[in-house]
């Protein structure tokens, strides 16, 4: 028998009219690759690596197909099928891999698509689940402030989004930050807003409050550039009108003209800012 759901290097043994038997170097089992599968140019006795899964016959079967998962790889898959017994996930080939009712964090919806990884169960086949949070890493390089982005897999009332950082390392969205539009399988991104010391990543949808306020500045002193230095616009202008205009709440605003306004380069007029 040979390793389900792993990449190895397997011999050649010999050639049949429907492909190719392969073996492990010392070894007697054989298992076959397909003839649509065969490379250009082999002899008998070459080393070809190979992914090992079950056919629809679940018999064991190799595939030349690069970049197939190995059991505990954090994936986003989509959602092909859902029926009786389960869900199904297209994962590159034409035995599209089966995820069980009982692997599933949260009930799967066809067509969309949920963080998971591979296992094999008792009777050889590969499968999936979304239970990935014990697979998931702290030992990433980010640094705080840093732009970050990632896969929702868990929403926890207690807590909030659990989220996989490119889709490897543990990070947590507040609860105050979630909306209702956030759902398990979401692609977000945002920032780091603290690392801890076990390495986990507090997540935010916003840069720290000194980043923000100078991005904010500059969007507004950008649009002043390019709309002649003036804008009808100030501290007492219509929230409304400001999120319509600057894409940001009147706080914000009010926030990024103050420090214009430290720095000299802008004045406040009764309906309106200017460039100075």
């Amino acid at each position: 028998m040979f390793k389900t759901a792993y990449y190895q290097n397997l011999v050649i043994s010999h050639q049949v009219d429907f492909g190719l038997y392969l073996k492990e170097p010392e070894g007697e089992d054989v298992v076959l690759l397909p003839k649509k599968e065969i490379p250009k140019e082999f002899e008998i006795g070459d080393e070809i690596r190979v992914f090992i899964y079950r056919d629809s016959e679940d018999r064991q079967i190799a595939t030349t197909k690069e970049d197939l998962p190995e059991p505990g790889d954090i994936r986003v898959y989509e959602v092909t099928d859902v029926n009786k017994v389960g869900a199904f996930l297209d994962w590159g080939l034409s035995k599209e891999l089966f995820l069980p009712f009982s692997q599933q964090r949260v009930k799967v919806k066809k067509n969309r698509k949920y963080l998971a990884t591979t296992y094999v169960d008792k009777s050889d086949r590969i499968c999936a689940t979304t239970y990935v949070g014990k697979f998931l890493r702290t030992d990433h390089k980010y640094l705080p402030g840093e732009a970050i982005s990632g896969t929702v897999f868990r929403l926890r009332d207690d807590l909030g989004a659990i989220i996989a950082v490119d889709n490897k390392y543990l990070a947590l969205l507040p609860q105050d930050q979630i909306t209702e539009n956030i759902k398990s399988g979401d692609q977000i991104s945002g920032f780091v807003a603290r690392i801890l010391e076990d390495g986990k990543i507090d997540f935010s949808l916003y840069k720290a409050a000194h980043l923000q306020r100078r991005d904010d500045a500059d969007i507004i002193f950008d649009m002043l550039q390019n709309e002649g230095g003036f804008l009808p616009f100030n501290d007492k202008s219509n929230p409304d009108d400001i999120k319509e205009k600057f894409g940001l709440s009147k706080k914000a605003f009010k926030r990024a003209i103050g420090n214009l306004l430290r720095l000299g380069i802008i004045k406040i007029e009764n309906d309106g800012i200017r460039k100075i």
